[in-house]
């Protein structure tokens, strides 16, 4: 739970009225984070996507963006595809 207060404390600007998705892990961790205006399809190349990286304790230490871009251009359903920095 710690790493969910953790993660809620980062400003990892989400947007009101934006469609979001995730992907967990195995711990119910979030690790990928996806944003797109509502409507839009997960095939599309119209997301934001995040990957959330977890220490062995549970706590986020790093949140990169696909191909390093914080643009809506990614497809939700290539996240894992993507290079994250």
């Amino acid at each position: 739970m710690a790493g969910r207060d953790a993660l809620a404390s980062q400003n990892i600007e989400a947007k009101i009225g934006y469609k979001k998705l995730f992907e967990f892990d195995m711990n119910g961790n979030p690790i990928y984070l996806g944003m797109a205006e509502p409507g839009v399809t997960t095939d599309k190349k119209n997301w934001s996507i995040r990957k959330i990286a977890w220490d062995v304790d549970g706590n986020p230490e790093s949140i990169m963006w696909a191909n390093g871009s914080r643009e809506f251009k990614f497809v939700w359903d290539n996240r894992s595809s993507y290079t994250y920095t």
